[in-house]
């Protein structure tokens, strides 16, 4: 900890009671970072806006909250009550892409994403309900970059203005004094008015001060008090915030996963720190009524992210054919041992698997995986240490000898795909990459096949491409276990192989049965 940070936890100590004390520092630390979030998003908004881009981006302020995140914990300890990080990035963000959309493009207001299934935002009323969306107060035509900018700085300093008043009220544990917010806000918007002269803004004042009034207040007054944040005043009637979604849902329905990409966390505690781990969630732009949705879990290889598959199977998700889990790994990898991650991987799948159980459109009874290299190393590890998968892939990683599959019964198909002439991970066995000792890749598949009680010996073709292929077959619950053997590809496997190897995947991954 910095003297600075001593100085200011040892006066805020000496001014309260200690229990007191430590929260209010906390909470102020919290509004803080929330704070601090929030700036970036107005940041790259303004940048957008002067670049002339729809499209900014925000990739660094998860980051910037990650690390924001990181000195609270370090001065509040594990004892780190709500909001959580989550909590604070989902709603905030939404509304800040909602108001920056809307003073860039010159766009009618649309904070639709607050809004979960059966629902609209009613711009009228500025709430979320299910009658039809009313008729927003934004231009038609768009803002030039100097009267966007304006507009932006405008937001960006009524939000400094409130997160600074809740922070301050926070550390006397006072309550917060922000009428002077608005007339701040006014000044702003008049200067804005002067910039961009005839031209309306695509935001009205009192737009402004309403959404991101209540969002602050809201998530301001959860970090005070130490309670998860209630958005409900987004919520129209008949409608309540729902906290596992960070939407307004319908009363008496069960929360509804969100469509597109959304961003998820799971707190786990990894060496003794209470960790944020993210995964991404790819869903159909539009849910069929009733259905649930196979789910397909797609783990990175060392150094790589769950960003990396969203395109990669984007064309599957649209389709309907499952929904796309993509976790991140901890320092960019998947623990098996040498990894730079020290996190326990098997138990963060399923507590992401736990969190997804209580969406309708979650079929967490029917799901498949895909890995690559160290990413395939914890596909077989999650096939080996859980009974979770109907079927999973494993691409250029074998089983590592000191880890095999016990001699019971499992019902799960398994697909290899591995290059011959692979300088990490032998393709004949021996230690590899990181010091793994890896199986010899057929010996790797025989053994997976023998696991699921399958036929053996398996049979083995040449491909018309002639690269090797071993098949399995009457295996338990007719699963498949197959390998393919691809001749003098290395740890970089051709992509066209095989006809494509990622349909040669999901379609292996589809076709095995429940």
């Amino acid at each position: 900890m910095t003297p600075l940070r001593i100085l200011l936890v040892a006066l805020i100590l000496a001014a309260t009671p200690p229990e007191a004390a430590e929260a209010s520092a906390c909470a102020s630390l919290r509004i803080k970072a929330t704070h601090g979030f929030a700036t970036c998003l107005w940041a790259a908004e303004k940048k957008a806006a002067r670049a002339g881009s729809d499209d900014p981006d925000t990739n660094r302020c998860t980051e910037r909250l990650t690390k924001l995140f990181g000195r609270v914990t370090s001065i509040c300890g594990a004892a780190n009550p709500s909001p959580d990080q989550a909590s604070i990035a989902t709603p905030l963000e939404e509304l800040g892409r909602a108001l920056g959309a809307a003073l860039r493009t010159g766009e009618a207001l649309d904070a639709g994403a607050l809004c979960g299934a059966g629902l609209s935002w009613n711009a009228a009323s500025r709430r979320c309900e299910e009658s039809a969306p009313g008729v927003a107060s934004g231009t038609s035509a768009a803002p030039d970059p100097k009267c966007a900018m304006a507009g932006i700085k405008a937001v960006h300093g009524f939000s400094a203005c409130l997160f600074g008043a809740e922070k301050k009220a926070a550390r006397k544990s006072v309550a917060p004094d922000t009428s002077g917010c608005a007339a701040r806000l006014e000044k702003f918007m008049l200067r804005a008015e002067r910039v961009c002269g005839a031209q309306d803004l695509a935001l009205s004042q009192l737009e402004i001060r309403d959404l991101l009034g209540r969002i602050s207040r809201a998530l301001s007054h959860a970090a005070r008090v130490g309670e998860a944040p209630d958005l409900g005043s987004f919520c129209g009637p008949g409608t309540h915030w729902e906290e596992t979604s960070a939407r307004c849902e319908i009363d008496g329905e069960t929360s509804s996963l969100p469509t597109g990409l959304s961003t998820f966390y799971i707190d786990q505690e990894v060496q003794g720190v209470v960790e944020q781990r993210r995964f991404l969630v790819a869903a159909p732009t539009t849910f069929e009524q009733g259905r649930a949705y196979p789910l397909l879990f797609a783990f990175h290889g060392n150094g790589g992210s769950g960003d990396g598959f969203v395109s990669t199977f984007s064309s599957w998700v649209a389709a309907g054919d499952f929904i796309g889990i993509y976790p991140d790994g901890m320092s960019n990898s998947w623990n098996l041992g040498p990894e730079a991650s020290e996190a326990d991987d098997v138990a963060f799948v399923e507590s992401i698997v736990a969190e997804l159980a209580g969406y309708p459109e979650a079929d967490t009874d029917r799901i498949l995986a895909f890995g690559s290299s160290n990413g395939a190393g914890l596909v077989h590890l999650l096939a080996i240490e859980t009974n979770l998968f109907d079927g999973v892939a494993a691409f250029v990683t074998s089983l590592l000898v000191n880890n095999p599959p016990p001699a019971t019964s499992y019902s799960v198909g398994v697909l290899q795909v591995l290059g011959t002439a692979d300088g990490l991970v032998p393709y004949t066995g021996g230690v590899g990459v990181l010091g793994h000792e890896f199986m010899d890749a057929e010996e790797s598949a025989r053994i997976w096949a023998e696991a699921n009680s399958c036929s053996l010996p398996g049979t083995t073709n040449t491909t018309a491409e002639g690269n090797i292929e071993i098949r399995y077959s009457g295996c338990t619950n007719d699963v498949d276990v197959v390998h393919y053997g691809i001749v003098d590809a290395g740890h970089g496997l051709p992509a066209s192989a095989e006809g494509g190897l990622t349909p040669l995947a999901v379609n292996f991954l589809l076709s095995q049965p429940d």
